[in-house]
């Protein structure tokens, strides 16, 4: 047994002399009690107590044993030969003869040189976490499942009113009262603590806390510690005091506000101006035109054709002006939520028919043709024609700008689930793929210069869209670069039900609007 003992056996005499020792001293040690002389012994090993006092050479271990010593699991540190240092627990004791005379001594020792400077490792980590934990601006604290308070940091005792105290028999957070931030009080048994003693892992939880006469809102974080039954033992908590934060933020938030009431009312002063000065262009427009008409009716004979020409142009340019002043109108409204949609029953597919019909000759002088299809022979729906008019107008009108002579525009309709679609698909010059979203902005164009041969504002396709959203629908666009483009407005196909009779709504186009409407449309495509 001694033989095969991890632990290192000596037996000695007593002069020092071994009598016998076990494999392992013979391995690891087998000089280390043995020094003969003061000198010999100085040159070969340093011995030093558990608190690093050097050991002399009488009071070794084995010569406290001659001299009668009995001592048990005391700690000395070796210093060998090499300068490597090594930790033995020792323990020893003397064995006398019937006489009582010294007959020989006992010595066994363990090593523990990886143990010790694993224990020295823990305690620095321990010593430089708990710097860390101690040093936190944040307050860490735990508690065990009885509420007891286990640890605090120096940040928590400062915050609130908890001790470390292992010795209390109630829960020490129950003076400690949460609200939620929009004020409700939270139950015990929802509190940060009491969450995690049941288990749950809660993250930055903002809450408003409340003890000792203070308010403060904190953000808590916090996970259980369980035990070798996996039931939670205890819970581990951190709070940051996030009070300033809240207060700038509410600061910020109030200032932004502010920032937003300002902007929204100086908004809705420029849309009041642009309101009130589109609405004055448009008196004189009328006017012009009103002029223009009476010198078409009552003095077209007295005038020569190059009188005629001027008349002509003015009429062009009037209704140009016109259709911006309209556009800008219309937009206005909208977005100051004074627009008015009235819907009636209409057969979609007339109407579309018939709006599509009235700009064929425009289409024809620039040598374009324009088709309608449709496998629909009658589609009722409830529909603002009048709005639905200039939609598809300024589609058309877009379509027939940028499409080349001698190339196709079609019109379609189609039904799509419980939507009904309108398509104007056109063989144009296209739009780029990162250009679709802009040409539905407020004065978006796709190339300024392309416009500018178009005569265009960049009001039309926003407007279009601010039209089709008014009516419930939805507009996009599909188009490659130099094969055209194709735009699609969705509507929803339900019917208007009049509570009187109700009847259906007869769909009549009117055709002087309509004339007149293509007019103004279309007076960017010719002069």
């Amino acid at each position: 047994i001694i033989e095969n003992m991890s632990d290192s056996v000596f037996i000695f005499d007593k002069d020092s002399n071994y009598i016998k020792i076990n494999k392992s001293a013979r391995e690891k040690y087998p000089n280390l009690f043995k020094p003969r002389s003061k000198d010999d012994y100085d040159s070969q090993l340093e011995f030093y107590d558990g608190n690093w006092t050097f050991i002399s050479c009488e009071d070794i271990p084995s010569r406290r044993i001659i001299r009668g010593e009995v001592f048990t699991d005391m700690r000395i540190n070796i210093k060998l030969p090499d300068k490597t240092l090594i930790t033995l627990n020792i323990s020893g004791t003397p064995i006398y003869d019937s006489d009582g005379s010294f007959l020989y001594g006992i010595l066994c020792c363990r090593d523990i040189t990886e143990h010790e400077r694993n224990q020295e490792l823990i305690r620095t980590q321990k010593d430089q976490l708990q710097a860390i934990i101690e040093n936190m601006s944040d307050g860490l604290y735990v508690i065990d499942r009885n509420g007891r308070v286990e640890l605090l940091n120096h940040a928590m005792k400062e915050r609130v009113n908890l001790v470390e105290d292992q010795e209390s028999k109630g829960d020490q957070t129950r003076h400690i009262k949460y609200h939620t931030t929009d004020g409700r009080e939270v139950p015990f048994d929802e509190t940060p603590g009491s969450q995690v003693l049941k288990g749950n892992t809660i993250k930055a939880v903002r809450l408003v806390m409340k003890h000792s006469g203070k308010v403060e809102h904190v953000s808590i974080s916090g996970s259980p510690i369980y035990d070798n039954n996996g039931n939670v033992s205890k819970a581990v908590l951190c709070m940051r005091d996030i009070t300033e934060q809240v207060r700038q933020d509410e600061m910020l938030l109030k200032i932004e506000k502010e920032k937003n009431e300002a902007l929204e009312k100086v908004l809705k002063i420029k849309d009041e101006f642009l309101y009130t000065i589109t609405h004055e262009f448009k008196t004189p427009l009328n006017v012009i035109h009103s002029a223009i008409q009476m010198l078409d009716y009552f003095c077209k004979s007295e005038l020569s054709g190059r009188a005629m020409g001027y008349i002509n142009k003015i009429r062009q340019n009037t209704f140009r002006q016109l259709r911006l002043v309209n556009n800008l109108l219309d937009v206005t409204r909208i977005e100051t939520g004074n627009y008015k949609i009235e819907k009636k029953n209409h057969d979609i597919v007339y109407l579309t028919r018939s709006i599509t019909e009235s700009v064929v000759p425009y289409a024809s002088q620039k040598g374009l043709n324009i088709r309608f299809h449709t496998s629909l022979k009658r589609k009722i729906i409830a529909m603002d024609d009048e709005k639905f008019e200039r939609i598809l107008l300024n589609l058309l009108s877009n379509a027939i700008k940028f499409t080349p002579e001698g190339k196709s525009i079609c019109v379609g309709v189609l039904e799509e689930g419980k939507n009904i679609a309108i398509t104007v698909a056109d063989e144009g010059i296209g739009i780029p793929e990162d250009k679709r979203e802009i040409i539905f902005e407020r004065f978006g164009q796709v190339d300024s210069s392309l416009s500018r041969q178009a005569e265009g504002t960049g009001i039309g396709l926003s407007l279009v869209k601010l039209l089709v959203q008014e009516l419930g629908g939805q507009i996009s666009v599909d188009s490659r670069l130099g094969c055209g483009s194709t735009f699609k407005a969705s509507f929803p196909a339900y019917r208007v039900v009049r509570k009187a009779t109700g009847e259906i709504q007869k769909t009549v186009v009117n055709d002087n609007r309509l004339i007149n409407a293509v007019a103004v449309e279309f007076s960017d495509i010719y002069m």
